[in-house]
């Protein structure tokens, strides 16, 4: 293992759920803002939050320490640090994350209206 490695090892503990209940089994944060999930189904989600850093929604996890301290109660990932404010998604809004890149979508729309803007 090399030092990154080892700091994530040591810092990203596996938040368990209480099996059954939820949607969320284990959720810990890997190194590059990503996030391993494991669901209720077994399904494992490897999660790069890097396109959402820049978002009103999520800038806040730019905080390594809070984005490191995810866990989850499996219905919820609940990014928690003292002194902080949390940030909580849910299973839904999480599957919409997964399934489609709004921030793609907003800059795609912006470069469709510039253009035709500039057609007329």
């Amino acid at each position: 293992m090399n030092k990154t490695s080892d700091r994530y090892a040591q810092k990203t503990a596996v938040s368990p759920a209480v099996p059954g209940r939820g949607y969320f089994r284990r959720v810990r944060a890997l190194p590059g803002y990503r996030l391993d999930i494991v669901m209720e189904t077994e399904t494992v989600i490897q999660f790069d939050f890097r396109s959402r850093l820049e978002t009103a929604r999520f800038g806040r996890l730019r905080d390594l320490e809070l984005f490191e301290a995810v866990r989850t109660d499996g219905n919820n990932l609940i990014f928690e640090k003292p002194g902080k404010i949390p940030v909580n998604i849910s299973a839904r809004e999480f599957m919409d994350l997964v399934m489609i890149d709004r921030t793609k979508i907003d800059r795609v729309d912006l470069e469709e209206i510039k253009f035709k803007q500039e057609s007329f």
